[in-house]
Protein backbone atom coordinates (compact mmCIF):
# COMPACT_ATOMS: atom_id res chain seq x y z
CA UNK A 1 0.00 0.00 0.00
CA UNK A 2 1.88 3.57 -1.19
CA UNK A 3 1.99 6.59 0.72
CA UNK A 4 -1.16 8.01 -0.49
CA UNK A 5 -3.20 5.37 -0.23
CA UNK A 6 -2.62 5.51 3.92
CA UNK A 7 -3.18 8.86 4.23
CA UNK A 8 -6.35 9.19 3.26
CA UNK A 9 -9.33 9.93 5.52
CA UNK A 10 -10.75 6.80 4.56
CA UNK A 11 -7.50 4.96 5.31
CA UNK A 12 -7.88 6.12 8.89
CA UNK A 13 -11.68 5.96 9.43
CA UNK A 14 -11.79 2.19 8.41
CA UNK A 15 -8.89 1.15 9.20
CA UNK A 16 -9.10 2.37 12.83
CA UNK A 17 -12.77 2.77 13.41
CA UNK A 18 -12.54 6.55 14.07
CA UNK A 19 -15.45 9.06 13.01
CA UNK A 20 -14.70 11.33 10.06
CA UNK A 21 -14.11 14.59 11.71
CA UNK A 22 -10.60 12.60 13.84
CA UNK A 23 -10.09 10.73 10.34
CA UNK A 24 -9.52 14.14 8.53
CA UNK A 25 -7.30 15.48 11.15
CA UNK A 26 -4.85 12.10 11.09
CA UNK A 27 -4.95 12.56 7.26
CA UNK A 28 -4.18 16.11 7.27
CA UNK A 29 -1.41 15.24 10.23
CA UNK A 30 0.32 11.95 7.75
CA UNK A 31 0.04 14.29 4.82
CA UNK A 32 2.26 16.58 6.90
CA UNK A 33 4.65 14.52 8.38
CA UNK A 34 4.91 12.64 5.02
CA UNK A 35 6.25 16.09 3.49
CA UNK A 36 8.81 16.65 5.89
CA UNK A 37 10.28 13.42 5.93
CA UNK A 38 13.93 13.35 5.55
CA UNK A 39 14.03 16.86 6.90
CA UNK A 40 13.55 16.38 9.85
CA UNK A 41 9.62 17.17 11.23
CA UNK A 42 9.19 21.05 12.13
CA UNK A 43 6.90 22.67 14.13
CA UNK A 44 3.83 23.17 12.02
CA UNK A 45 2.29 27.46 11.82
CA UNK A 46 -0.41 27.34 14.18
CA UNK A 47 -4.16 28.45 12.00
CA UNK A 48 -4.42 32.27 12.72
CA UNK A 49 -7.45 32.57 15.33
CA UNK A 50 -9.55 35.54 15.06
CA UNK A 51 -11.57 36.87 18.02
CA UNK A 52 -14.83 36.39 15.74
CA UNK A 53 -16.30 32.91 16.17
CA UNK A 54 -15.49 30.53 12.98
CA UNK A 55 -19.45 30.11 11.75
CA UNK A 56 -20.27 31.64 9.26
CA UNK A 57 -17.32 31.64 7.60
CA UNK A 58 -16.28 34.14 4.94
CA UNK A 59 -16.37 33.12 1.77
CA UNK A 60 -12.74 32.96 0.92
CA UNK A 61 -12.00 31.02 4.06
CA UNK A 62 -11.37 26.70 3.07
CA UNK A 63 -12.86 24.21 4.96
CA UNK A 64 -10.19 22.54 5.99
CA UNK A 65 -8.82 26.84 7.45
CA UNK A 66 -12.57 26.90 9.19
CA UNK A 67 -12.30 23.72 10.57
CA UNK A 68 -8.94 24.82 12.74
CA UNK A 69 -10.47 28.22 13.44
CA UNK A 70 -13.60 26.08 14.40
CA UNK A 71 -11.42 24.24 17.29
CA UNK A 72 -9.32 26.95 18.27
CA UNK A 73 -12.80 28.92 19.21
CA UNK A 74 -14.19 26.15 20.77
CA UNK A 75 -11.58 25.50 22.81
CA UNK A 76 -11.38 29.36 23.70
CA UNK A 77 -15.56 28.81 24.39
CA UNK A 78 -16.49 31.19 22.07
CA UNK A 79 -18.76 29.13 19.95
CA UNK A 80 -21.72 26.90 21.81
CA UNK A 81 -21.81 23.52 21.54
CA UNK A 82 -25.13 23.25 19.17
CA UNK A 83 -23.18 25.17 16.83
CA UNK A 84 -19.76 23.04 16.89
CA UNK A 85 -20.90 19.68 16.81
CA UNK A 86 -23.10 21.36 13.89
CA UNK A 87 -20.54 23.06 11.84
CA UNK A 88 -17.75 20.33 12.80
CA UNK A 89 -19.77 17.56 11.16
CA UNK A 90 -20.36 19.45 8.08
CA UNK A 91 -16.84 20.75 7.69
CA UNK A 92 -15.39 17.30 8.50
CA UNK A 93 -17.75 15.64 5.50
CA UNK A 94 -15.85 18.37 3.21
CA UNK A 95 -12.96 17.41 4.48
CA UNK A 96 -13.25 13.81 4.11
CA UNK A 97 -14.47 13.58 0.29
CA UNK A 98 -10.88 15.88 -0.13
CA UNK A 99 -12.31 19.19 -0.70
CA UNK A 100 -10.40 20.57 2.23
CA UNK A 101 -8.63 23.15 0.27
CA UNK A 102 -11.90 24.60 -1.36
CA UNK A 103 -13.78 27.49 -0.07
CA UNK A 104 -16.08 26.20 2.71
CA UNK A 105 -19.79 26.46 2.03
CA UNK A 106 -21.47 29.61 4.27
CA UNK A 107 -22.81 27.19 7.45
CA UNK A 108 -26.58 27.27 8.22
CA UNK A 109 -27.78 29.09 11.12
CA UNK A 110 -28.53 27.54 14.12
CA UNK A 111 -32.35 26.78 14.60
CA UNK A 112 -33.82 29.78 16.99
CA UNK A 113 -35.31 28.85 19.87
CA UNK A 114 -38.66 29.44 20.49
CA UNK A 115 -38.89 29.63 23.90
CA UNK A 116 -36.06 32.27 24.64
CA UNK A 117 -38.08 34.95 24.42
CA UNK A 118 -40.79 33.71 27.03
CA UNK A 119 -37.96 32.82 29.72
CA UNK A 120 -36.08 36.04 29.05
CA UNK A 121 -35.80 38.66 31.60
CA UNK A 122 -37.61 42.14 30.52
CA UNK A 123 -34.64 45.11 29.39
CA UNK A 124 -34.86 46.80 32.55
CA UNK A 125 -36.59 45.96 36.13
CA UNK A 126 -38.67 48.66 36.29
CA UNK A 127 -40.77 46.62 33.49
CA UNK A 128 -41.35 43.98 36.36
CA UNK A 129 -45.16 45.56 37.32
CA UNK A 130 -45.86 44.91 40.82
CA UNK A 131 -49.85 43.80 41.54
CA UNK A 132 -52.02 46.74 42.30
CA UNK A 133 -52.55 47.73 46.29
CA UNK A 134 -55.26 50.55 47.87
CA UNK A 135 -52.53 51.14 50.49
CA UNK A 136 -50.56 54.57 49.86
CA UNK A 137 -47.51 53.77 48.80
CA UNK A 138 -44.50 55.55 51.89
CA UNK A 139 -40.72 55.62 50.79
CA UNK A 140 -40.08 52.66 52.65
CA UNK A 141 -42.53 50.49 50.70
CA UNK A 142 -41.73 52.40 47.37
CA UNK A 143 -37.61 51.17 48.12
CA UNK A 144 -38.76 48.29 49.12
CA UNK A 145 -40.46 47.61 46.00
CA UNK A 146 -37.33 49.13 43.81
CA UNK A 147 -35.00 46.43 46.04
CA UNK A 148 -37.05 43.00 45.03
CA UNK A 149 -37.17 44.35 41.16
CA UNK A 150 -33.58 44.73 41.13
CA UNK A 151 -33.52 41.38 42.47
CA UNK A 152 -35.82 39.77 40.47
CA UNK A 153 -33.86 41.02 37.79
CA UNK A 154 -30.65 40.08 38.83
CA UNK A 155 -31.87 36.56 38.92
CA UNK A 156 -33.33 36.99 35.08
CA UNK A 157 -36.58 35.81 35.88
CA UNK A 158 -39.06 36.20 32.98
CA UNK A 159 -41.13 39.28 33.53
CA UNK A 160 -44.52 37.07 32.95
CA UNK A 161 -43.92 34.26 35.20
CA UNK A 162 -43.17 37.29 37.89
CA UNK A 163 -46.38 39.02 37.36
CA UNK A 164 -48.37 35.97 37.59
CA UNK A 165 -47.45 34.63 40.56
CA UNK A 166 -47.44 37.60 42.52
CA UNK A 167 -50.91 37.95 41.29
CA UNK A 168 -51.61 35.01 42.59
CA UNK A 169 -49.68 35.34 45.79
CA UNK A 170 -51.58 38.49 46.30
CA UNK A 171 -55.06 36.87 45.59
CA UNK A 172 -53.51 34.14 48.25
CA UNK A 173 -53.61 35.99 50.83
CA UNK A 174 -56.42 38.02 50.74
CA UNK A 175 -58.19 34.41 50.77
CA UNK A 176 -56.39 33.48 53.88
CA UNK A 177 -56.34 36.56 55.57
CA UNK A 178 -60.35 36.19 55.62
CA UNK A 179 -60.44 32.48 56.30
CA UNK A 180 -57.01 31.38 58.01
CA UNK A 181 -57.75 28.51 59.14
CA UNK A 182 -58.23 27.45 55.23
CA UNK A 183 -54.57 27.36 55.11
CA UNK A 184 -53.55 23.59 55.65
CA UNK A 185 -56.44 23.03 53.10
CA UNK A 186 -54.37 25.17 50.81
CA UNK A 187 -51.32 23.61 50.98
CA UNK A 188 -52.88 20.14 50.69
CA UNK A 189 -54.88 20.61 47.40
CA UNK A 190 -51.85 22.41 46.21
CA UNK A 191 -49.45 19.27 47.12
CA UNK A 192 -51.92 16.84 45.15
CA UNK A 193 -52.97 19.23 41.93
CA UNK A 194 -48.90 19.75 41.20
CA UNK A 195 -48.21 16.10 42.26
CA UNK A 196 -50.58 15.01 39.21
CA UNK A 197 -49.33 18.02 37.11
CA UNK A 198 -46.08 16.67 37.79
CA UNK A 199 -46.58 13.09 37.16
CA UNK A 200 -47.69 13.39 33.13
CA UNK A 201 -43.87 14.83 32.97
CA UNK A 202 -42.42 11.84 34.65
CA UNK A 203 -40.96 14.39 37.61
CA UNK A 204 -41.92 13.10 41.42
CA UNK A 205 -43.38 15.98 43.90
CA UNK A 206 -39.85 15.43 45.88
CA UNK A 207 -38.00 16.19 42.89
CA UNK A 208 -39.59 18.56 41.60
CA UNK A 209 -39.08 20.56 44.86
CA UNK A 210 -35.36 19.96 44.90
CA UNK A 211 -35.75 21.27 41.73
CA UNK A 212 -37.08 24.60 43.08
CA UNK A 213 -34.70 24.60 45.47
CA UNK A 214 -31.69 24.53 43.68
CA UNK A 215 -32.72 27.36 41.54
CA UNK A 216 -34.20 29.58 44.27
CA UNK A 217 -30.61 28.96 45.96
CA UNK A 218 -29.49 30.88 42.63
CA UNK A 219 -31.44 33.98 43.48
CA UNK A 220 -30.43 37.45 45.21
CA UNK A 221 -30.54 36.62 49.35
CA UNK A 222 -33.19 39.27 49.50
CA UNK A 223 -35.41 37.76 47.08
CA UNK A 224 -34.89 34.31 48.55
CA UNK A 225 -36.25 35.69 51.78
CA UNK A 226 -39.07 36.72 49.62
CA UNK A 227 -39.64 33.42 48.53
CA UNK A 228 -39.32 31.30 51.92
CA UNK A 229 -41.61 34.13 53.28
CA UNK A 230 -44.72 33.92 50.67
CA UNK A 231 -44.23 29.82 49.82
CA UNK A 232 -47.41 28.65 51.64
CA UNK A 233 -48.92 30.78 49.58
CA UNK A 234 -47.74 29.42 46.02
CA UNK A 235 -50.25 27.51 44.26
CA UNK A 236 -49.40 24.37 41.61
CA UNK A 237 -48.90 26.97 38.72
CA UNK A 238 -46.91 29.43 40.65
CA UNK A 239 -44.19 26.53 41.61
CA UNK A 240 -44.06 24.87 37.84
CA UNK A 241 -43.62 28.27 36.77
CA UNK A 242 -40.02 28.44 38.36
CA UNK A 243 -39.77 24.58 37.94
CA UNK A 244 -40.03 24.96 34.20
CA UNK A 245 -37.51 28.05 34.55
CA UNK A 246 -34.99 26.32 36.49
CA UNK A 247 -35.42 23.08 33.69
CA UNK A 248 -34.98 25.56 30.61
CA UNK A 249 -31.95 27.24 32.55
CA UNK A 250 -31.00 23.55 32.76
CA UNK A 251 -31.50 22.34 29.51
CA UNK A 252 -29.34 25.85 28.36
CA UNK A 253 -26.73 25.32 30.05
CA UNK A 254 -26.24 22.01 28.46
CA UNK A 255 -26.62 23.29 24.85
CA UNK A 256 -30.15 21.47 24.61
CA UNK A 257 -32.88 22.78 23.13
CA UNK A 258 -35.89 22.44 25.20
Amino acid sequence: MDTATISTPEYFENTFGVDAAQAAELSRQAGFVGANRGGGITAEAPAAVTAAPATPSPATLSARAEYDQLMADRAANKVSTEVYRKRERELAEIIANGAGEAPAPAASAPPTDPFAAHFAPPASSSDYKFPYTENTPTDESIEADRTLKDAMFEAKLPRSAVESILTNVAAAARAIAANPASLPERLAATKVRATAMWQKEGISWETALNTIEREVETWPEALQAQFVKNMRLLGPMDLDSILQISMYRNRAALGRQP
